[in-house]
């Protein structure tokens, strides 16, 4: 039908930062699933999710969790500041995801 919920995340993510002590760590992850979990079972059209390239290994850990949780149609990774080239770092990164399939890479399908 063309309707749905859009979803943009802005700058609500999981930021677990290397480095930062751990209570702040836990407080950000507690924060982020919190304001998931609202969402509840609610099916997304489209979602916006950050995957900063700076929090290294943890980047996908926002991406993960909303996919695990709410029922997401598609999936655009944001906060890569017009770096196309980090896009096929992600692409390789998460190809062998559950929801791969679900994810826009800013490509013609």
């Amino acid at each position: 039908t063309g309707e749905g919920i859009i979803f943009h995340s802005g700058d609500l993510n999981w930021w677990h930062w290397e480095g930062e002590p751990e209570d702040d760590n836990l407080r950000m992850a507690k924060a982020y699933k919190k304001e998931i979990d609202k969402l509840g079972r609610t099916r997304l059209a489209v979602a916006f999710i950050p995957v900063d390239g700076r929090l290294g290994e943890s980047r996908y850990l926002s991406i993960d969790y909303l996919m695990e949780n709410v029922p997401v149609d598609m999936v655009c990774p944001i906060h890569f500041w017009d770096d196309f080239a980090f896009l096929g770092h992600v692409e390789k990164d998460l190809s062998g995801r559950e929801y791969f399939e679900r994810i826009n890479f800013y490509k013609e399908r």
